[in-house]
């Protein structure tokens, strides 16, 4: 054998950067999904439930589009050479995944090939992220006009706006804010109980609960 050869370092195959090792599994995630979202619309009993349901699930679906485009934008722009495109890449981190978001710009801060600008960028996204996932639950609806009945009938009652959410099960869910941290939630659900807002009020955790349909 020739000795040459033998003593040739090997190749080693490439590293994973933290891009990859962070953002594909939130993209295979929200692909994921969205195809659970498209299949379970269809298993509704009633042509009205069908409805309700579809449109809110198109509005998830949207969201999650929405997030891939910017989570690929982000990925070519934050490599970039030129430091207006990583500021405005670090921007499009406002439309992703909140936990994705606080993981990427920690990571950005982190590393010090990133510019100060660009750090301070980072730091003005984090602040603008939702820091917790909990929802004060005060009703669940089978659809989303029995939902808003019941938010409309009790929002001059609550401190807090109604909002309505289309949970895991399909339902429509009212709650007193969303995305809140878990203490806050579990304050408003007190509030719910004693004002008799709602007996059977409870705090629900979600990461999909997507937007606000109540605008």
């Amino acid at each position: 054998m020739n000795n040459t050869e033998e003593n040739k370092p090997k190749k080693e195959p490439p590293k994973k950067t933290i891009l990859e090792i962070v953002l594909m599994p939130i993209v295979v995630a929200l692909l994921g999904s969205a195809a659970t979202i498209a299949i379970t619309t269809y298993q509704l009993q009633t042509s009205k439930g069908i409805a309700d349901a579809q449109r809110a699930s198109a509005e998830r679906i949207a969201q999650s589009d929405r997030q891939l485009k910017a989570l690929e934008l982000f990925s070519r722009m934050i490599v970039s050479d030129k430091e207006t495109e990583k500021e405005m890449a670090v921007r499009l981190l406002t439309a992703v995944d909140a936990e994705l978001a606080r993981q990427l710009t920690a990571s950005i801060e982190a590393n010090p090939k990133f510019s100060l600008n660009i750090k301070k960028e980072a730091q003005a996204v984090a602040a603008k992220v939702p820091r917790g996932y909990a929802f004060a639950v005060v009703g669940s609806f089978r659809t989303f006009q029995e939902a808003e009945r019941f938010a409309e009938r009790i929002q001059k009652s609550v401190p807090y706006p109604p909002e309505i959410y289309l949970a895991e099960n399909d339902y429509y869910a009212v709650s007193l804010g969303g995305y809140l941290e878990r203490q806050e939630a579990a304050q408003r659900v007190r509030f719910a109980k004693e004002k008799g807002i709602a007996g059977d009020a409870y705090v629900w955790s979600s990461t999909i609960w997507g937007d606000n349909l109540r605008k």
